[in-house]
This record gives structure tokens, sequence and C-alpha cells, in this order.
């Protein structure tokens, strides 16, 4: 999960949580842990931010969004970050944010600008073409 903050259409990321993979099928698809969700909104509201995003891996795969993760998509106007990984090599990375209604949802590409980490476990990545802090 991304934690920072949005404004104006743009996310400012300043911490990436790892969560571990709950779903029963962990090698085909990816699922949060409840309890891993709650405690994130938490740290979140504790630090003053907001969920902003989230990122995975397609191992194998190309840096866009399956035909599940956008039916498993929920958080309007978050990024949705992917990276593809060939060779146990992580490569290229590109961010969708998650657009329109619920019964029309899609992904729209957005840029993605690099920065620093700007604490431990940060991401240094920023959707939505906002600098990263720090």
């Amino acid at each position: 999960m991304l934690l920072g903050r949005a404004e104006g259409g743009e996310r400012r990321v300043t911490l990436a949580l790892r969560c571990r993979n709950a779903d029963p099928a962990p090698r085909r698809r990816y699922a949060l842990d409840p309890r891993e969700l709650l405690a994130a909104l938490k740290l979140a509201r504790g630090r003053g931010e907001e969920v902003v995003g989230f990122y995975h891996s397609h191992p194998g795969g190309p840096a866009r969004p399956s035909a599940a993760d956008l039916a498993e998509a929920h958080w309007p106007g978050c990024a949705y970050v992917v990276t593809a990984v060939e060779g146990g090599c992580a490569g290229e990375t590109r961010s969708f944010v998650l657009a329109g209604s619920e019964e029309e949802r899609r992904f729209a590409e957005e840029p993605v600008e690099r920065g620093l980490p700007v604490e431990a476990g940060g991401a240094g990545l920023t959707p939505g073409g906002a600098p990263a802090a720090g």
C-alpha cells in the first residue's frame, strides 16, 4: 500500500507498506489481509495522511493492470502501480489511476516521477506527477 497525500489530482507518496498476500492462490492472484488494511488506515490517519495507492508486481507479465486487477480495484482516484518482473529482476514500472463509475471502472495511465525515499520504507514513487517529498 502507498500512503501519502492527495491534492488536486496528484498524489505524493511518503511511505510504501509491504503487505502479505492473503489470497489462497498467491502465485496467480493477490489479496490484502483486512487486518493489514485496517492497520494501514490507522497508521495513515495517525500521520495525517491517507491511502493514495497500491503497488504490486507482475512476474513474467507486463507493467499494466490485468483484468483481475481491474475486477479487484475498489479505490477510485488511487494509483495502482505495477512493475514487470523478468528473471527475478524488476523492470518497467507504470502507474494507473482508477477512474469512472463503479459500473464503468477503468484504469487511466498517469506519469510516475521517482524521488528519494522520504523515510525507511518510503517508496520514492510519486504517481500522478507530483514530486516526491524529501
